[in-house]
């Protein structure tokens, strides 16, 4: 009886959990009311304080599900299909900086609608959103295929340029407009890599001094 009341309260937590994290990526932290994510989740707000102590915890443990499911729809290749190097730049610029994930909530990434309201959050939010910023870089630069720092550098300044570029599609009220960002946005980064690999493949052939 004891297990089942456990397992009970288990799945009402990931319920919030889930519904919360819906609603941080419509509407952000400021917009998120424990109100209506107790409604959406079907549950009583009396319930609320059974499973969090306040409303920073619950966004902590929302935020950090809605990084690995962006992580899951947007960055990470299906195991059926692996990329890597330029294969895997084409297929996650495709994925993140494109027009179905400035309209559709579910798939998105928490870092364009949340950044800078994080940035005036409480210190739990902000860490949970800092560990998974940089794991977001750890699988990019795992992908990118060059295991070094200029390649570290290019997995920050890539995953940055995809952020600025879902911020202005979504904020400007030109669909044209938005959408000249992201394509540029995403042939860039694939002219760069192509820069980058060039001038690789330049330096092992320059000869050694004699």
């Amino acid at each position: 009886m004891e297990s089942e009341s456990a397992g009970k309260k288990a799945r009402s937590r990931a319920r919030i959990v889930r519904e919360a994290a819906r609603v941080l990526r419509e509407r952000g932290i400021a917009g998120a009311s424990v109100d209506e994510i107790m409604e959406a989740a079907e549950l009583t707000r009396g319930g609320f304080y059974a499973h969090f102590k306040d409303k920073d915890a619950l966004v902590a443990e929302a935020l950090d599900l809605a990084f690995r499911e962006a992580r899951e729809n947007l960055l990470t290749p299906k195991a059926t299909d692996p990329r890597s190097g330029r294969a895997w730049l084409e297929f996650a610029s495709g994925r993140y900086v494109s027009e179905e994930h400035v309209r559709e909530p579910s798939m998105r990434c928490p870092m364009p609608p949340l950044s800078g309201e994080v940035a005036r959050a409480d210190a739990v939010v902000r860490a949970v959103f800092t560990k998974n910023v940089k794991e977001n870089v750890a699988v990019a630069y795992a992908l990118i295929g060059s295991r070094n720092k200029h390649a570290r550098a290019f997995a920050i300044r890539t995953l940055c340029s995809w952020l600025g570029a879902m911020v202005v599609a979504r904020a400007v009220d030109d669909e044209a407009f938005a959408t000249e960002v992201l394509l540029s946005t995403r042939a860039d980064t694939l002219r760069d890599y192509d820069a980058r690999a060039t001038k690789k493949r330049g330096a092992r052939k320059k000869p050694r001094p004699k």
